[in-house]
């Protein structure tokens, strides 16, 4: 588990171009939209950090992100719909949970697929306060992995 709690995720400067996306915003959604993401090229090397934001309003930027598929014990997935409040994609019905691991040295581990592994632990809690200890990271599989860039709107 990452151990980061919301007040203390990494964060970066949001581009200002972007930033009329914000309005209207809770400061909670401002902040999260700040979090230091991992950018990278189309063939998934490491550029650095970019915000939330950005990464998902400038066009053609590519960066890290996961969706859960969260399956209970009968095979059952959970779905959620997302806040109206939300920045990107709000009132849509989506998968278990999703984000980005961070641009931090225990979020961008490779191995394994540990770092986007425990991001996902992370948002598991911080989403829908399932407790690290109910989802042990060797039960996670990665089933794949595309490549988007991202297009504003």
């Amino acid at each position: 588990m990452s151990g980061y709690g919301i007040e203390d995720v990494p964060t970066i400067q949001m581009e200002s171009d972007a930033s009329s996306a914000l309005d209207g915003s809770d400061s909670v959604q401002e902040s999260l939209m700040a979090e230091a993401v991992i950018q990278v090229t189309e063939h998934d090397e490491v550029i650095g950090p970019i915000s939330k934001l950005d990464s998902h309003f400038q066009v053609g930027k590519y960066h890290r992100a996961f969706s859960v598929l969260l399956f209970d014990s009968s095979g059952r997935l959970l779905l959620q719909k997302r806040a109206s409040h939300k920045i990107t994609f709000p009132s849509v019905w989506a998968n278990s949970c999703c984000s980005h691991p961070l641009y931090s040295e225990e979020e961008m581990e490779l191995k394994d697929a540990l770092g986007v592994k425990r991001a996902a632990i992370r948002k598991l809690e911080q989403e829908l306060g399932i407790h690290p200890s109910q989802v042990p990271i060797e039960k996670f599989r990665l089933c794949n992995k595309d490549k988007v860039p991202s297009t504003p709107g």
